[in-house]
């Protein structure tokens, strides 16, 4: 087991507290705009869905940075998924991609693929990381950009196999 000093743990749990701030932040600003209260720091014409559609993309973006839990996507008016354009493939993989990013680049690559394909890509370009785990931090990312449209999808048994919608 590798050591780890005092003031790296310091450093982790200052920065775990930002982001957890941060995540606190954007859910506040939610219910503020379902319950009618102060608006979010959003333009004042949003509609709920909107709002709903950006939180799940900033707590996409900061679950990249730590956080493990995220919204759920829900439906827009009439029980359709809302309107969604296509994923923009990132130039290159970086650590700062939100996970959505990682996903459409490591898709890119790939062509199609199951959930776990996914993660093995992604866990080429990050040699830290453990593939499973990533699975599973992208296992509800993938169902809601399916929901979104963002990604299309063919049923192999009980598994989705995933391609960049176009």
């Amino acid at each position: 087991m590798a050591n780890v000093t005092e003031k790296e743990i310091i450093s982790y749990l200052k920065e775990k507290i930002k982001t957890i701030q941060a995540e606190a932040k954007k859910y506040e600003d939610l219910l503020n705009a379902f319950s009618g209260s102060a608006a979010p720091s959003k333009s004042a014409k949003q509609t709920k869905d909107n709002i709903l559609d950006a939180v799940i993309e900033e707590a996409e973006d900061t679950s990249a940075k730590g956080s493990k839990k995220k919204a759920d996507a829900k439906p827009a008016k009439g029980g359709k998924a809302a309107a969604h354009k296509a994923l923009e493939v990132p130039a290159e993989y970086t650590p700062d991609l939100g996970l959505s990013g990682k996903i459409a680049f490591a898709l890119n690559e790939i062509g199609e693929g199951f959930g776990q394909d996914i993660a093995n890509a992604m866990a080429q370009y990050e040699p830290q990381s453990d593939p499973d785990k990533l699975f599973k931090q992208i296992a509800s990312v993938l169902s809601n950009l399916k929901a979104k449209g963002a990604l299309t999808t063919v049923k192999e048994g009980r598994r989705d196999k995933y391609t960049l919608a176009k």
